[in-house]
């Protein structure tokens, strides 16, 4: 297939490095820039605590400049496109698309969980979740926060990763205890994980060992990331970042 039949779409679900780097790929290949569509339920916040826009992370795919697109835009999108490759987004079971949107195209889908978008997908690939890698989301007030890892992979542990605490109950677990045996942790890897590999096979110059490697990237080539880093998230618990503070609007 040309590049440009190649429709790529991010996610307001996903963090600031799997939104870069899923991008950042496909552009290498020649792909147009990823589009993205923010998941806003008017009426459903209370104006305290909970929020009409239900993602974590919109404001972070407007800082990294993924293309913004309503449910009109993105469904023009899907039907020109022979290859469409979704991040972490139910775009079905939210009404953006319907599965016969996808009938024609070949459709991918990098997912953390079984969607009604995964179930119309032709391929879809296992990646972490929030509580199983580090990574940082951009709030509707514009505040950059970080997650930590609390979760193994089959991939992952917690005494090599220095991201990831361990408790009594871990250092003493054995493989008849359900939070240690083999059979609970999810075979999956991080996007950037699976990006890597996948660029060796094609002979692409792409190579992330850590999410931190990703956001010093970012933090180095955006002005408003410029000062930025996991380290002072930690220590600030999250940063302002210059953006105007209102709620996402649909």
């Amino acid at each position: 297939n040309d590049p440009g039949d190649i429709t790529i779409i991010g996610s307001p679900h996903a963090s600031v490095e799997e939104n870069y780097v899923f991008n950042k790929f496909f552009n290498l290949l020649g792909t147009p820039n990823a589009k993205f569509t923010p998941h806003v339920i008017p009426g459903s916040g209370d104006g305290f605590l909970i929020t009409d826009d239900q993602a974590p992370n919109t404001n972070g795919c407007r800082v990294i400049k993924l293309d913004e697109s309503d449910e009109q835009s993105i469904k023009s999108t899907v039907s020109a496109a022979k290859v469409v490759i979704i991040l972490s987004d139910d775009l079905i079971g939210r009404d953006i698309l319907s599965s016969s949107d996808l009938n024609d195209p070949y459709t991918i889908s990098f997912a953390t969980n079984n969607t009604e978008t995964t179930k119309a997908s032709d391929l879809v690939i296992p990646i972490t979740c929030i509580a199983e890698h580090a990574a940082s989301y951009v709030n509707v007030d514009g505040r950059i926060q970080r997650s930590y890892p609390a979760k193994e992979t089959k991939y992952t542990n917690r005494r090599l990763n220095l991201e990831m605490s361990e408790g009594r109950l871990d250092r003493f677990g054995t493989n008849f205890d359900n939070w240690v045996s083999e059979e609970n942790k999810v075979d999956c890897l991080p996007l950037w994980d699976f990006l890597n590999k996948l660029g060796d096979r094609l002979g692409l110059d792409f190579k992330y060992d850590h999410s931190r490697e990703i956001f010093a990237e970012l933090s180095n080539s955006l002005d408003i990331l410029s000062n930025v880093s996991y380290e002072r998230m930690d220590e600030e618990k999250g940063v302002q970042l210059p953006i105007k503070q209102e709620e996402v609007k649909a």
